[in-house]
């Protein structure tokens, strides 16, 4: 009985001791210079801290692009305040954001006169999109770079644009009509580099797509066809 009477005030004791500690401790770390507000902005989480910088570099490239100044050095810097701003969302993977700021990157490359980049930016704003299901941006960005990769002739580049907007409609819209309308562009566009290969795969689907949901038979049973003459006569070649 005395021994359980002995362990309350111990153990109330050894409470007291340890808030105390603690008070000390802060003290000292005030004392020492270091004010309440930045020991709170030592726990502010990483994805605050990434959304601060975005905000920062956001007005930083907004008014670079308002401000006057040499033409080129406006959007160069623009450009590369806008990347900063991708790299900060993605790591707290803010994914509709990013797109919309590779949008803005395609926009300033496009006043750069650079179309190349201005297709690849389209790109990335895709890829991001799609991250969130928003498959409708996503097509109007690819679509967009089809037109900027043709324009200075990468007849390659647009016809993979090409699929990947066939794939999203199959894949994510379950649209196989608009599916097959874009396999065919890819297919046209493939033949005129004469990459058999890459044309087959789309024409394979289309046959697919026009046998299963369209009831297009006897299309279906063509084009399955002439992917095996061209296969045929393909592997004669290489023999």
């Amino acid at each position: 009985m005395t021994k359980q009477l002995d362990s309350k005030p111990t153990l109330l004791m050894l409470l007291i001791t340890t808030r105390r500690q603690i008070f000390e401790k802060g003290n000292i770390l005030c004392k020492a210079g270091m004010a309440r507000d930045n020991m709170e902005r030592l726990i502010v989480s990483p994805r605050h801290y990434e959304i601060a910088r975005v905000e920062e570099f956001m007005k930083k490239a907004e008014k670079k692009l308002s401000s006057w100044g040499l033409f080129r050095s406006k959007y160069n810097d623009s450009v590369d305040l806008f990347d900063k701003v991708a790299n900060c969302l993605k790591l707290v993977e803010s994914w509709d954001r990013v797109g919309e700021v590779y949008v803005k990157l395609a926009s300033c490359y496009l006043k750069l006169d650079s179309k190349n980049d201005a297709a690849s930016a389209y790109d990335n704003a895709a890829h991001y999109y799609t991250k969130t299901n928003n498959t409708r941006e996503a097509i109007s960005c690819l679509e967009q770079a089809v037109f900027m990769r043709l324009d200075i002739g990468r007849v390659n580049g647009s016809a993979r644009y090409y699929k990947k907007i066939a794939k999203l409609y199959e894949q994510k819209e379950r649209n196989l009509e608009q599916a097959t309308i874009y396999y065919e562009k890819a297919v046209d566009l493939f033949k005129s580099l004469n990459f058999t290969l890459s044309a087959n795969q789309c024409k394979q689907k289309i046959a697919e797509f026009s046998a299963e949901v369209l009831e297009k038979y006897q299309r279906s049973t063509e084009i399955f066809e002439d992917i095996a003459r061209h296969s045929i006569r393909d592997n004669s070649f290489q023999v």
